[in-house]
């Protein structure tokens, strides 16, 4: 028993859990991200005068961009070989990333500014549901690419030609 728990301690995340059960459940919480965002932005466009509306905006804004800030973090820092753009175009990912850390920005900006002006979070919120559905993207196509054998079970690594997960750097 000792040496299964030491040798599940040496192991990383995808190692335990596989990179299709990963991309899943992460898939799963950007589809929420995305579901809150866009709920969001329809509470507010159903009353844009309702005082809930620009907490809720700000919240969401806030919260979901630090999540996907907490995640790419985690998967460096967790997953042995992490492939960061392994889904291409790569630069859509690196574009969505850096619209991600202006959204939290802005939102946190605009909400101190202002905290009953809902012009920044609703921008924001906005940037974030095509952002968050863009990552929902990345996810479910590693999973299928995992399923159908085109991606390594435990890196969610493209393939190469020799069945052997090829590794990418950068963009």
């Amino acid at each position: 028993m000792d040496g299964e728990v030491e040798g599940l301690r040496e192991r990383s995340v995808l190692d335990v859990l596989g990179a299709m059960r990963v991309n899943l459940a992460v898939g799963t919480a950007y589809l929420l991200a995305t579901v809150a965002c866009l709920t969001a932005v329809v509470i507010y466009a159903m009353d844009p005068a309702a005082s809930m509306a620009p907490a809720l905006l700000f919240f969401v804004s806030v919260i979901t961009s630090a999540l996907h800030g907490a995640f790419s973090v985690l998967a460096k820092g967790f997953i042995t070989n992490y492939v960061y753009f392994a889904v291409e175009p790569a630069w859509a990912f690196v574009f969505a990333d850096l619209l991600q850390g202006v959204a939290f920005g802005a939102a946190l900006i605009g909400y101190v500014r202002d905290p009953n002006e809902s012009t920044e979070p609703l921008l924001a919120a906005t940037v974030l549901i095509a952002c968050h559905g863009l990552m929902v993207y990345k996810s479910a196509v590693v999973a299928w690419d995992v399923h159908k054998g085109r991606r390594d079970s435990l890196t969610g690594a493209p393939l190469g030609s020799s069945g052997r997960p090829l590794r990418r750097f950068g963009v």
